[in-house]
């Protein structure tokens, strides 16, 4: 192991450590909170990929617990990042807005480079809900220039168009499942729905009732991995093998039913914007994902002006490709940090 010495505001210096196998966590101010990072794995490397996980109110435990991510933490330096009022992060700030969030996200990027070196190259690896939070931060001024490249992994960038995308899809696959006869009681009323609502959604009560219906849909498609996913369960254990705080935890795990930022993200509507986003780009995306459907890639994917850009997409997946298809998932990911 290395160390640099890195100083910071008034007159301490604080040591930094450069490792194969370092696992050290500290956290950055922003607005009321202080937002968690863990900084993990093989920080010599040129590489930093830092996590954008999904919500909101999650945390990056879901994902820090992933073997497939152990492995990466042999190549890269990964950071798991707590957004705030998520995870371990701490405050009890609960009016955070989207643009909050990715300016918390700009903050963590500038404190990355201040820590391990400005060469260093950062990733983000968005989630889920990640994918709105990236979007945001990607698209406000110069913020792209701090960043080498994007992983989306099922991300939203426009909550109008995924709601509209949702019902095309959800009437479409639908009608093919009851001509094969497969669960007809559970598709007819969502079909109704879905075209006594379409195009959706004029409301955000609409929206969310939408994805109430269908937010386990693809698991009626046969061809789908069915994959046990407790994000609880993950949580818990995460928080106490990492020592983290239980009041702040605890918290925002139960905190979320009254902050706004979901309806928030719903007013957004950033499909003009990424226009100008410009860094190396990869979609992973499940074929089946009802949550935030494939046609949400492909809108992305055709208006960014990345040089290199990708979609894979996964057959047999819904919203959890790399628990559902992690032979394809994964080595996709490597390949492409490999080449950046």
């Amino acid at each position: 192991m290395v160390t640099a010495t890195i100083p910071i505001i008034g007159c301490q210096q604080e040591e930094i450590p450069f490792s194969k196998n370092e696992n050290e966590t500290f956290y950055v101010e922003h607005l009321d909170s202080k937002l968690r990072v863990q900084m993990r794995g093989n920080t010599l490397s040129d590489k930093i990929v830092l996590t954008v996980h999904g919500g909101p109110g999650g945390s990056s435990y879901y994902l820090s617990y992933l073997d497939e991510m152990k492995e990466l933490e042999q190549d890269y330096a990964i950071a798991y990042w707590d957004q705030p009022m998520a995870g371990s992060s701490q405050g009890n700030n609960v009016g955070f807005k989207v643009d909050d969030i990715a300016e918390g996200l700009r903050k963590i990027i500038v404190t990355l480079k201040n820590r391990y070196g400005n060469s260093k190259k950062v990733i983000l690896y968005s989630e889920s809900w990640g994918g709105i939070i990236s979007t945001a931060f990607l698209t406000k001024g110069n913020n792209q220039l701090l960043v080498n490249g994007w992983i989306n992994s099922d991300g939203p960038h426009d909550f109008n168009l995924m709601d509209r995308e949702i019902v095309k899809m959800a009437i479409h696959v639908g009608s093919e499942e009851i001509a094969k006869g497969n669960n007809v009681e559970t598709w007819s009323p969502i079909i109704e729905y879905c075209e006594q609502h379409n195009p959706c959604c004029n409301t955000y009560e609409e929206s969310q009732k939408l994805n109430e219906l269908l937010g386990d849909a693809e698991y009626l498609i046969d061809t789908v991995v069915q994959v046990e996913f407790n994000t609880i369960d993950i949580f818990w254990s995460e928080m106490l093998d990492n020592n983290a705080p239980f009041t702040a935890s605890g918290f925002n795990l139960f905190s979320n039913n009254i902050n706004g930022v979901e309806k928030d993200a719903w007013s957004k509507d950033y499909t003009k914007a990424v226009a100008g986003i410009k860094v190396p780009l990869l979609l992973l995306w499940g074929k089946y994902d009802f949550i935030v459907p494939p046609a949400v890639a492909d809108s992305l994917l055709s208006n960014v002006q990345s040089a290199k850009k990708q979609l894979v997409l996964l057959e047999r997946s819904g919203h959890n490709g790399f628990l559902q298809e992690p032979q394809l998932y994964w080595p996709a990911m490597k390949e492409f940090l490999n080449e950046l």
